[in-house]
């Protein structure tokens, strides 16, 4: 029997442990990469995840379509583009570059999914998925609260019971979450020394421990001396992997321990994705930077505030029992929903 329009339309959206019948494509920012996984791993669909590094001039122009453009692109994305293969099922993108990717590989055949406002009509993917911050409505647009992430109660939970060298580090845990420079604003060097200094004061008075992260955006000089300010404290500091091989440490990027074990969570306010996973967990959560402007993580921020899921750092903690922010909870839901509806 035939099926109907709305269960086809839905079908990609279904769980797959095939790993060719979905990619996951990205510019490979962590933010994006994130997302776009773990949107995959809501639809439990396994994965092939794709790092695009868009050609000129087709980057320019992306996600508009130039002429020639299957050629901005390298094996498996040219493959389809040429017709040499045959298109996966399901695409997921998040970023511009990942958005030509994605756009293309519709017309292919693939179902489309747009993570990020592509700033282009909608009409060009299947759904589009957009903070609410953006402000952007359409038909085939479903928006969140925050970022898509796959920080969940189980999820934390698992990461908490498996071994981490601070696990013994004594409470409350104070986890310090850097960002960097946007293409929006600078990092504020003399604004986050100062903060340093403001959250030791805080850890030694409440015989705590320090946990710090930084990003591939954070300054170098500030990534660089960030072990030796806080070496008269209980402390374990990540930044990045070559770091921790030369210092013989855990290999791995500690973030998600960091958010399963800490009580505490100062974030700084450029980044959309980083407090979108705070806010998931049962620490209390901070920010610090400029949450007054207009750049998307600024507006996320005064959101999460005007919440009250969220308060700005003034240099001390009342420690309290959170209940973590759901953006995620009802996505898979919509999702099949809005597909369903787009093909009735």
């Amino acid at each position: 029997m035939q099926q109907s329009p709305a269960i086809e339309a839905v079908a990609p959206l279904r769980a797959s442990e095939d790993p060719r019948q979905t990619w996951v494509i990205s510019d490979g920012r962590a933010g994006n990469h994130r997302q776009a996984l773990a949107l995959a791993h809501h639809l439990h669909r396994a994965a092939t995840e794709i790092l695009v590094t868009t050609r000129k001039p087709w980057s320019y122009a992306a996600p508009r379509v130039l002429p020639f453009a299957s050629r901005a692109f390298e094996d498996p994305i040219r493959r389809v583009l040429s017709g040499a293969s045959q298109a996966p099922a399901l695409v997921i993108g998040c970023g511009r570059q990942a958005a030509l990717a994605t756009r293309l590989l519709r017309a292919r055949g693939s179902f489309a999914i747009q993570i990020l406002n592509p700033r282009l009509p909608s009409s060009h993917w299947d759904i589009v998925i957009a903070p609410e911050h953006d402000g952007v409505h359409g038909q085939n647009i479903l928006t969140l609260p925050g970022s898509i992430h796959d920080v969940t109660p189980s999820r934390l939970a698992t990461v908490a019971q498996t071994p981490h060298a601070f696990q013994s580090m004594p409470s409350p845990r104070v986890a310090l979450l850097i960002g960097g420079d946007t293409h929006n604003q600078s990092f504020d060097q003399t604004a986050f020394a100062a903060l340093l200094e403001e959250v030791k004061a805080f850890v030694r008075r409440t015989d705590g421990s320090l946990l710090i992260s930084n990003s591939r955006r954070t300054p170098q000089v500030v990534s660089d001396g960030l072990r030796d300010a806080v070496d008269d404290l209980p402390s374990y500091v990540w930044t990045g992997a070559d770091d921790a091989a030369r210092l013989g440490e855990f290999p791995h990027n500690p973030y998600s321990h960091y958010l399963a074990l800490s009580d505490v969570i100062i974030c700084s306010a450029d980044s959309v994705s980083m407090l979108s996973e705070a806010a998931a967990t049962r620490a209390q959560l901070f920010v610090f930077g400029d949450v007054s402007g207009t750049s998307a993580p600024s507006k996320f921020a005064r959101q999460l505030i005007e919440l009250g899921r969220a308060q700005v750092w003034t240099g001390d903690a009342a420690l309290a029992e959170v209940t973590p922010l759901d953006t995620n909870g009802d996505l898979v839901t919509r999702l099949h929903h809005l597909a369903a509806t787009l093909h009735p």
